[in-house]
């Protein structure tokens, strides 16, 4: 009976951790920040960016398994950067006459149709042999 004991104690810690664990980790997800040690773990993602960046190490398994992490300042930047741009309302670009489009103009009305172009094509093949 007390060989049990044990194990059926390990079991149901480990069961209470999880489901505390669960239920933290989708409270942060919904909320978008750490609710539980948000300091502590903030420098805690700060040490293994130094690593990361000193040692040449891939975290990104690590971040891929740990979702909520608090965005740095630059991220930050990027993002509220990313929105204005976003918001913004896309420019209207008049166009003008100027050489290039005159080119582009003269190329199009002096365009040769698909029947000229394949005699000209069998014309300069013969001329070739």
């Amino acid at each position: 009976m007390e060989t049990l004991l044990l194990p059926a104690v390990t079991l149901g810690a480990t069961s209470a951790l999880f489901v505390t664990l669960y239920f933290l980790i989708s409270r942060e997800a919904l909320r978008g920040e750490r609710v539980f040690l948000p300091r502590a773990r903030q420098r805690l993602d700060t040490v293994v960016d130094w690593l990361a960046a000193r040692h040449g190490i891939v975290w990104s398994a690590m971040q891929r398994m740990l979702p909520v992490r608090t965005a740095s300042a630059t991220d930050r930047q990027l993002a509220q950067a990313l929105f204005r741009n976003a918001t913004r309302t896309p420019l209207t670009v008049t166009h003008t006459k100027n050489h290039l489009s005159q080119m582009r103009d003269h190329k199009t009305e002096t365009a040769l149709t698909p029947a000229q172009g394949r005699k000209l094509r069998h014309k300069k093949l013969e001329e070739r042999f």
